[in-house]
């Protein structure tokens, strides 16, 4: 849908950095430098429905996939939780949720310090508003 975007992405403090794309239809969260097994970076944002229409949301109704050179690894190293909020949610034309995706370090790398990158999409359809 066109108009069920990101807005007000932004990553807990001193975690890394949280970029919406110029549509609105990604989010890219790259975190501070991981080293430990347990570090964790956290990144909260708004999904709004700016469209005429209700904004059906997929389950699940946010995808995130690692990007960058080391994303071969991301599924063994690294984990990524996503906010269940708008699972199978009907968003109400205007409404907006909040939601978050925290990642986190589960088996240390072969260097000593990383950086990770996701890519987070909607899954959403339009459905007809009658009022």
């Amino acid at each position: 849908m066109k108009n069920v975007i990101f807005e007000e992405g932004t990553a807990s403090a001193t975690s890394g950095t949280a970029t919406i794309s110029s549509d609105g239809k990604s989010i890219t969260f790259t975190t501070d430098t991981f080293s430990s097994i347990g570090d964790s970076a956290t990144v909260n944002f708004t999904v709004e429905n700016k469209s005429n229409y209700k904004a059906k949301f997929g389950n699940p109704a946010i995808v995130c996939t690692g990007t960058g050179s080391s994303s071969t690894y991301f599924s063994e190293y690294i984990s990524a939780t996503v906010g269940t909020e708008l699972n199978g949610v009907t968003l109400e034309r205007n409404g907006s949720q909040a939601s978050s995706v925290t990642v986190a370090m589960k088996k240390s790398f072969v260097n000593d310090q990383t950086t990770v990158s996701y890519t987070c999409t909607l899954s959403v359809t339009a459905v007809e508003a009658t009022s």
